[in-house]
């Protein structure tokens, strides 16, 4: 079974898009954790609405924030497989299925998870472009290492992007946003410690750049943190980087940051003019 894990905060405008992208899962053995993190609008009770017994919905006692929240979904997960899906992202319909396969086939017995190629789309889910990154297949811990440093930005993607095994997830621990901006990246790191990666260059699911979602808002101190993690990862010799590695890496966090800055423009002016 796969544990679909939805930490949720003020998503009423996509929540019910997000749960539905699950239900029509091809791979229909999967347990739904959403847990809201005390939303001051509708998610709540839009996400209480779906008559599925496979749907777990429940509500913390306080705003716990994003760390906290994302292990408390992790903590009440009971599958063999976990996927992290943001309330404003979906899936396709065979997401789970084709990479539940990857898991599943013996001879990737030692991959740790699975990540695919995503369609970015706008708060209005208009198409903006397809995020792929390099790589195909297994890819070992030091390759992975290498390729988010030089390319200044985590390749390995969005949290729903990912399907992880629970096994690695129980040697790794909980979720830590101590560089908020990657949370997500810092555990795929983690979890590297315990088995290779493997890519997918199908898009299997899409990530929303809705003005609201958290990556969006911690987007001032995104390049900061990334300079963080690369300095970070060069103190490790494990990971086998180059001399030349660190100062790519850091020319093309500022790079992708005024690139990211470009996109974001043209989205408001988009939405503006419909």
């Amino acid at each position: 079974m796969i544990s679909v894990c939805i930490p949720s905060y003020n998503s009423e405008k996509y929540i019910f898009s997000t749960i539905e992208s699950v239900l029509v899962q091809t791979h229909q053995e999967f347990e739904l954790i959403l847990v809201d993190d005390c939303s001051t609008d509708n998610t709540f009770e839009i996400a209480r609405s779906f008559n599925d017994s496979r749907v777990r919905v429940l509500r913390n006692d306080a705003n716990l924030g994003a760390q906290d929240n994302w292990n408390m979904c992790l903590s009440l997960a009971k599958g063999e497989y976990v996927k992290i899906l943001p309330g404003d992202d979906t899936l396709y319909p065979e997401c789970l299925a084709k990479q539940a396969a990857i898991l599943n086939d013996p001879k990737n017995q030692h991959v740790s998870f699975v990540y695919c190629s995503r369609d970015v789309i706008d708060a209005h889910g208009r198409y903006v472009m397809r995020a792929r990154f390099p790589g195909l297949g297994r890819i070992s811990r030091s390759t992975m290492i290498r390729k988010n440093i030089r390319h200044g930005m985590n390749v390995i993607g969005e949290p729903g992007a990912v399907l992880f095994r629970m096994s690695a997830s129980k040697k790794v621990g909980g979720f830590d946003a101590r560089l908020p901006y990657l949370i997500d990246l810092n555990y795929w790191v983690r979890l590297l410690d315990h088995g290779d990666a493997y890519a997918q260059h199908e898009a299997l699911c899409t990530f929303r750049l809705s003005g609201t979602n958290w990556s969006v808002a911690l987007g001032r101190m995104r390049k900061e943190n990334y300079l963080t993690f690369i300095t970070m990862m060069s103190k490790n010799p494990a990971n086998e980087l180059s001399k030349f590695d660190v100062p790519l890496g850091k020319s093309r966090a500022y790079l992708n940051e005024i690139l990211r800055s470009i996109v974001y423009l043209f989205l408001r002016i988009r939405n503006a003019r419909k």
